[in-house]
């Protein structure tokens, strides 16, 4: 989890701040006692040193999408873990990334007879699907959304920047966000970006996969606080029709993979 790094790198680089679970925050520190680049490999040697996940398990949270026949995957992970699960269902995904950080390099608008146009690739399918990097992609360093600097200037420079099958997909469908906690930077980032298209999508509803905020054994002030801070999220998301699943991905996925199972062939 994001926090428990930014722990360990905090205690590493003597993080002198109280936000040590704070990802951002302390990767900023951390480019700043080193350069941003150290930072953004020492995420990617983590990664990659944690191994992927058990595709194998039926509600391996990857893994139960990857069964469903969706056209495109939005991910904020550096990993390639979501295109490894559907390779292992036997599709053939295709991997883009948001290039904010070119846009960032240049100080203008994209060139587009330099650059490929997304547009222009063939539109997703089911068979043929795509994992859209929104925040970047371990494979281009350059790419990832990390720091505090890097979530502010992708706020600026990601203007744009969504194909149009991407801009219709969150328009005409319903979304499913799984992974998330809604104080994190990560997601505060990656919904102000989308939410105009939610406004637009009016009636189409969306699930958000949200951690319980009661520990194993609250107390009675833990509990009255998680009560009221479920009664601000519900209220939060409800003007935007996003329903919230008070669990983990793994209790989630277990579900929408067994009623999944359970239609009728064909649906």
């Amino acid at each position: 989890m994001g926090g428990e790094i930014a722990k360990e790198w905090a205690a590493e680089y003597n993080y002198t701040f109280q936000d040590t679970t704070n990802l951002s925050r302390v990767a900023q520190y951390v480019a700043l006692e080193e350069n941003t680049q150290e930072a953004k490999r020492k995420m990617v040697d983590l990664l990659k040193r944690s191994g992927s996940p058990d595709f194998t398990n039926p509600n391996q949270p990857h893994g139960v999408v990857a069964n469903l026949p969706l056209p495109i995957y939005i991910t904020t992970n550096y990993d390639d873990f979501m295109l490894e699960a559907l390779k292992s269902c036997g599709r053939k995904p295709r991997p883009e990334v948001c290039k904010w950080h070119r846009v960032r390099a240049r100080g203008s608008v994209l060139d587009r007879a330099d650059d490929v146009d997304a547009d222009q690739l063939d539109e997703p399918t089911p068979e043929r699907p795509v994992v859209f990097h929104l925040h970047g992609t371990w494979n281009d360093e350059d790419s990832m959304v990390l720091t505090e600097d890097d979530y502010l200037d992708f706020l600026i420079h990601a203007h744009g920047l969504l194909p149009s099958w991407i801009e219709r997909a969150f328009t005409d469908s319903s979304l499913l966000f799984m992974g998330y906690s809604f104080t994190d930077i990560n997601f505060k980032v990656m919904f102000r970006k989308i939410a105009p298209y939610l406004h637009i999508s009016a009636g189409k509803l969306h699930v958000a996969v949200q951690l319980d905020p009661e520990g194993d054994e609250p107390t009675a002030e833990e509990r009255r606080r998680a009560e009221s801070q479920r009664l601000y999220m519900e209220r939060e998301f409800e003007r935007l029709s996003i329903r919230i699943f008070w669990g983990t991905c793994e209790q989630f996925a277990s579900g929408l993979r067994e009623r999944w199972e359970s239609l009728p062939h064909g649906h």
